[in-house]
């Protein structure tokens, strides 16, 4: 079950009391049906308007009248949507007859949504639809048909031609307010009840007392349960921390017998204020209140009696707190409304970024002072939130921005100090946010420093850094990239070595964004660096040469800039100044100047560094691969940059630009169809821990911890837009024979000790899985098969081993007491790997074991298997599993 979220994001400075915002920032119309399903959570792009799409309005149409999925299941009714994670809604829409496909049968899942689409959809939902019908079915007929039915009231919409989920969200609302239509009447009446009525919500009021993190002066709430006035309810909402003490609207449903919240929407009237430790002025203390003075000349009062809770823990409020409220937030209610603040949440926080990180033992390695985070004894109450998303702790990686607030502190000589040995709840706020630019001014010691024109805060760590000189002072015209936390402070930069020169890119997207009153190109680029990137586009710039182009436009006619395709471009001061493509060659260019598509988009065969026709791939070549099948709405994920060893002996889709004389190519893309399967040479890995998960995307999915090569490996695995196949041998036991797998399905076929291997996007995700070999310790040994012509994959006893070889054979157990020399097979794993998975099965641990001679066998008494793999006499893989 998803788990659905509701608190404050960080980057609102102040949530004012009288607006008609919930407490995620959305219109307080969109938050119940949110929560019941019925519209998809927003997840912003960073670059263009939520359109809402076919495949989340078809979910849309099934849950206003379904709960939930029910058994409905069969073969799919239209030819493109295998591997759509809205499959089964959209079956079901089209079973039901509140969505079509086209004349080919496709029902275009990524197609935007049409006013005409959602007025039809929704007057089939509520019944209106037969009412159209007898007026002739046309779409002025379903439109008059919305207008009288009062679906369209108070709607305005942008762009009739793709609707946004605001504006979907609107014509939803209206219709659940709407009696639906059956054949026995013609008009609604107020007898009859609405669609919300049919859900049997029963709507209440209350406070929270408590969540599963914190309560205010009382026990925390029953994992899974919220306490409302007092009472425990089942909910699979998660309530922030800091909304605990606020009153609340709330609607409660009977699920499976017990009385359950289904959602929670914060009164506007007492809506909490949010404030920045950076904001506040100064705190004064009189007779009756604390009264918190920020921003330009307002204050707040807050009650010395209030609930006062500091990184989850109850305290008084006190001078020495405020004092130290150096970084973080506190978020204040005023719950009877009468002007005083009577709840207040504060959280301390203390910045670092990640030098390196153990997932499984969640330890985190901070930078420049090497301190050595250890949160193992409390994995169970680490709240993570990515970029202001809730996450989980595998996804924080090397060299991310963390805000860390623990409730064991103290301060010592007016700095912070946290104990995480004596901690019992821990929050990590993750922040992947940096800027690429040019400094212009800088006030290093005082707080501020202006990148591509825009102001920017430096905080209390970047300062320290200057003055412990752990990194140099910026001057104006340092091309830097800065590195910020989810409240906007710039806390370290990394130097931008390749500012204003011209480079390999390729454009994901683009679109005209407004701002202000001008039109501005936006570009979605993946860089020869392997990161994704929005630039603006200066509004002068030079394409294919030609100087002083305007940037209002995705084409000028000729060259069409949201085409996916490789392009030259340089940045300087933040913005795309030039932008040179293989569309057309000027006659400013030169050959020598010019983007030039030297092999044209075919299928070739790939090897010994050379594709056919000698076009060949250099470790200086960029390298982009396109596995993206969407045209329109191309997922991030399915983008990055490779080099050739991911690549060898197979056919590939490819493309080449600018060769050299010696036919080298400087820059090539590959297409998905080239990456349809891994190479027979590629490492594998053994399954150390899976689990589901959820990104920060809110995509469902599990995490990976894997084990190959010498090293550990973690990322999560999307079950919406990932592949997943299961390998088997032929029957001679000569070749793997593939069978594509529903990868929602991952968390039960894959188990700790299967052998896979995978690709993973830049993002670290894991967007392609094969499974080589399913660990059960009853299976029967392989027999070795003499001339295979490519395949060797071995499972068989590990008889003995020392420091440099491992002994194994193919022999029955009871038959191993009469091993000879010719029965024996010896491999050199240290060669090809420094270490070894090593399966555990009694006690259910992967370790990677370095000394051979350690590893248990016949000869020291215990009972284990090997499984090896190698082709033409070279080892590739090898892993041990110790059965007891």
């Amino acid at each position: 079950m998803t788990k659905k979220i509701i608190g404050v994001l960080l980057a609102i400075l102040l949530v004012v009391p009288g607006m008609s915002m919930d407490a995620l920032g959305a219109p307080r119309s969109v938050q119940l049906l949110e929560d019941l399903g019925i519209i998809e959570p927003e997840v912003s792009t960073g670059l263009f308007n939520p359109d809402y799409l076919r495949d989340k309005f078809a979910k849309t149409l099934v849950m206003m009248f379904l709960d939930t999925e029910s058994g409905f299941s069969q073969e799919d009714l239209a030819s493109d949507i295998s591997g759509s994670e809205y499959r089964w809604y959209i079956n079901y829409a089209i079973m039901s007859g509140l969505m079509t496909t086209d004349e080919s049968g496709n029902f275009h899942p990524s197609g935007y949504v049409t006013k005409i689409d959602a007025v039809r959809g929704i007057l089939n939902v509520t019944g209106h639809s037969a009412n159209a019908e007898k007026r002739g079915g046309s779409d002025l007929d379903y439109m008059l048909e919305a207008g009288l039915a009062g679906l369209l009231n108070g709607l305005k919409i942008a762009n009739e031609q793709r609707l946004t989920r605001d504006e979907v969200a609107k014509l939803v609302s209206n219709a659940m307010k709407i009696t639906p239509l059956t054949q026995d009447y013609e008009r609604t009446s107020s007898a009859k009840p609405t669609l919300y009525q049919l859900k049997k919500l029963e709507k209440l009021r209350g406070r929270i007392f408590a969540n599963q993190n914190v309560g205010l002066a009382s026990d925390k709430s029953k994992k899974g349960y919220i306490n409302i006035d007092g009472e425990e309810f089942l909910s699979d909402i998660l309530v922030n921390d800091e909304l605990v003490g606020s009153n609340v609207t709330y609607y409660t449903r009977e699920i499976e017998g017990e009385k359950s919240v289904v959602s929670i929407i914060v009164d506007k009237e007492t809506a909490p204020v949010t404030i920045e430790a950076r904001d506040i002025n100064r705190v004064s203390f009189d007779v009756n209140y604390v009264i918190v003075h920020y921003g330009d000349d307002e204050n707040i009062r807050l009650d010395y009696k209030s609930y006062f809770i500091v990184n989850n823990k109850n305290m008084s409020v006190s001078r020495e707190l405020f004092d130290n409220f150096k970084s973080g937030h506190t978020t204040m209610l005023d719950s009877d409304q009468n002007g005083v603040y009577d709840v207040a949440h504060m959280t301390l926080l203390k910045t670092e970024i990640v030098d390196g990180i153990s997932h499984e033992k969640h330890r985190i390695v901070t930078k420049y002072n090497d301190e050595k985070i250890e949160l193992e004894h409390v994995d169970d109450s680490i709240r993570v939130y990515l970029n202001n998303q809730s996450a989980d702790f595998s996804q924080i990686r090397a060299g991310h921005v963390i805000n860390i607030a623990c409730d064991a502190f103290s301060f010592e000589d007016g700095w912070l100090v946290f104990d995480y040995a004596a901690a019992s709840s821990v929050k990590i706020y993750v922040s992947t946010r940096k800027v690429a630019g040019t400094v212009s001014e800088t006030s290093n010691y005082n707080g501020t420093i202006v990148l591509n024109d825009l102001s920017y805060s430096t905080g209390e760590f970047y300062s320290r850094l200057l003055s412990q000189e752990k990194k140099a002072e910026l001057k104006p015209g340092d091309s830097i990239v800065a590195l910020f936390d989810n409240y906007r402070v710039m806390v370290d930069y990394l130097s931008e070595a390749h500012s204003d020169e011209i480079r390999y890119g390729y454009i994901i997207k683009s679109a005209i964004s407004k701002k202000m009153f001008e039109n501005t190109l936006q570009i979605k680029l993946l860089t020869d660096e392997g990161n994704i990137v929005i630039y603006d586009v200066a509004e002068k710039f030079t394409l294919d040469g030609d100087t002083g182009v305007k940037s209002n436009s995705e084409t000028d006619g000729v060259v069409d800039l949201n085409r996916r395709q490789v392009i030259r471009y340089r940045v300087s001061e933040g913005l795309i100044r030039e932008i040179d493509t293989a569309t057309v060659n000027t006659p400013h260019e030169t050959s020598e100047t010019s983007l030039t598509l030297d092999l044209k988009r075919e299928k070739r065969f790939y090897a010994g560094s050379t594709f056919k026709q000698r076009a060949a791939l250099t470790a200086n070549t960029v390298i982009f691969r396109d596995g993206a099948a969407d045209i329109e709405n191309p997922d991030d994920k399915a983008f990055e940059v490779i080099t050739t060893t991911s690549i060898s002996g197979n056919y590939y889709t490819i493309e080449g630009y600018d060769l050299s004389d010696m036919n080298e190519m400087s820059c090539a893309v590959l297409y998905e169809e080239a990456a349809s399967a891994l190479e027979t040479n590629i490492i594998s890995y053994m399954v150390g821990d899976i689990s589901q998960a959820i990104n920060e995307e809110r995509e469902q999915g599990v995490n990976l911890i894997v084990y190959g090569n010498g090293r550990e490996t973690n990322g999560f695995f999307n079950s919406g837009n990932s592949k997943l196949l299961l390998m088997t041998a032929s029957a001679n036991g000569a070749d793997l024979i593939a069978t594509e797998a529903d990868p929602s399905d991952a968390i039960n076929l894959l188990k700790k000790g299967d052998l896979i291997r995978f690709r993973q996007n830049n993002q670290g995700e894991f967007t392609y899985i094969e499974r080589l070999f399913s660990f059960d310790k009853n299976t029967e040994i392989m027999p070795y098969k003499e001339n295979q012509p490519r395949w060797n994959i071995i499972y068989g006893n590990l008889y003995n081993s020392n420091g440099t070889f491992l002994n194994f054979n193919f022999l029955s157990e009871d038959r191993l007491n009469e091993t000879t020399a010719s029965d024996a097979y010896l491999v050199r794993p240290g060669s090809r790997q420094p270490s070894i998975p090593v399966y555990d099965v009694e006690r259910d641990i992967v370790k990677l074991e370095g000394a051979f001679s350690a590893l248990p066998s016949y000869k020291s008494g215990d009972s284990a298997r090997v499984w090896v793999r190698f082709e033409y006499q070279s080892l590739y893989d090898v892993f041990v599993y110790l059965l007891d």
